[in-house]
């Protein structure tokens, strides 16, 4: 099945009862969409972190933690955490967390009940500024997901991307919105056989409601 963007023709690879996934060509990905978008803000008016905790007031009246760890034999830090930012009107915090090695992960959490997410970057606004989409992995299973979630009403689709995606907190934002309903990104994978990256591939999303 085919499909046509901006005029342009695209593969339908998979249609479910909330959305429609297509597969792009990079002429269409780096030539449309809007990145960078959000709604977050450094919140420098009030301190979340005292002695090596960071303690995130939820709205349901509890409280989340993350505590700097320490190698006790050097006294040097195995991991520091830090609140990036606040969106306090869709309620979300981001906080980072780094370690000795330069490496770290980054965590979206929900104000409303505390659940969090791996994710490579900051979330992207829609157009109207109803919709963040993002990729994010699970925790347990290390497996990636690109996500959009509707603001007003808690509604969202989540797209499978697997384990190897090429992901991390370094890698840029590669999800970008062309209107409301619709958003882009692009996905590669490390291949364990021949050792190095896989080509990009690029994927236009349509949601349904």
């Amino acid at each position: 099945m085919v499909s046509i963007a901006d005029g342009q023709e695209f593969k339908v690879i998979k249609e479910t009862n909330d959305y429609i996934l297509k597969e792009l060509d990079s002429g269409y990905y780096s030539t449309h969409g809007i990145r960078a978008k959000n709604g977050f803000v450094r919140d420098k008016k009030k301190t979340y972190k005292e002695n090596g905790i960071l303690r995130l007031p939820l709205n349901n009246g509890k409280f989340l933690e993350y505590r700097d760890s320490i190698l006790v034999s050097t006294n040097y830090p195995k991991g520091i955490c830090g609140l990036e930012m606040v969106d306090k009107q869709h309620g979300f915090y981001i906080v980072d967390k780094w370690y000795g090695n330069n490496d770290g992960y980054r965590v979206l959490i929900n104000m409303d009940n505390g659940k969090t997410e791996l994710i490579n970057y900051t979330p992207s606004l829609s157009v109207d500024s109803n919709r963040y989409g993002y990729i994010f992995r699970t925790i347990k299973s290390k497996k990636w997901f690109v996500k959009s979630i509707n603001l007003k009403t808690n509604k969202s689709i989540t797209i499978p991307l697997g384990k190897d995606l090429r992901c991390d907190m370094g890698y840029f934002n590669n999800l970008k919105w062309i209107d409301e309903k619709t958003f882009i990104y692009n996905t590669a994978y490390f291949d364990e056989k021949k050792k190095k990256d896989s080509p990009f591939k690029y994927y236009l999303v349509e949601i349904k409601h």
